[in-house]
């Protein structure tokens, strides 16, 4: 009922002044880069920071954190906040570059596909959540249309099926997701691995004997 008011414009959807009025695609897409980096730095500094070490113990054992002293309902909140705020960020930008919104855009089919991209990434992993949309959604645009042979096969929404069945494997046979452990392997391992060996004093000791 809301979505047929004519404050909404029903199913015709709301039009939308350009966030970026004035400047060339190129310098929209550098500002909206910056805000995706700015974004993921932030991530990482809460990851990384106390709160971020609270949020990992509520998730293993809730009653646990709470007998340690977390404060389990703030901190929920706190989430709460955090997470309203990355999306309400993500959603103005997005909205504001398509230009117009409508109740279809945010479907059922498309909220999945938003969570399904972080699965398959690596939900434990913020940089593997990053690069599992970025490769699902290259996937998706390459799967429209596909040739074999010489024969031309336009999959459309079929395409989506695809996306299912790698995303049932990623639930069954990957839980940490099916890019994070190649990306671990490929670069975060080495890269801790280098750290671990610039502390290490030469001679194999920790210290002073």
């Amino acid at each position: 009922m809301l979505t047929e008011f004519k404050y909404t414009e029903g199913s015709n959807g709301l039009e939308l002044a350009p966030l970026y009025a004035g400047i060339t695609a190129q310098a929209e897409y550098y500002i909206t880069l910056g805000l995706l980096l700015g974004t993921m730095a932030l991530m990482y500094w809460l990851i990384n920071s106390r709160f971020g070490l609270f949020i990992r113990a509520m998730r293993e054992d809730e009653d646990a954190a709470a007998a340690m002293g977390v404060n389990v309902v703030r901190y929920k909140i706190l989430v709460f906040v955090i997470t309203s705020m990355v999306v309400g960020l993500a959603g103005g930008v997005f909205y504001h570059q398509v230009g117009i919104i409508t109740p279809n855009t945010m479907e059922l089919l498309q909220m999945s596909l938003i969570v399904a991209m972080a699965v398959i990434g690596g939900m434990e992993s913020l940089f593997g959540a990053a690069v599992g949309a970025i490769v699902s959604r290259i996937a998706l645009e390459l799967l429209r249309e596909i040739n074999i042979l010489g024969l031309h096969i336009e999959l459309g929404a079929w395409r989506y099926a695809a996306f299912g069945l790698v995303l049932i494997f990623t639930l069954r046979f990957a839980q940490n997701g099916l890019l994070y452990p190649i990306i671990d392997r490929l670069f975060l391992r080495q890269a801790r691995q280098a750290t671990v060996a610039k502390r290490i004093p030469k001679g194999g000791q920790n210290g002073p004997a």
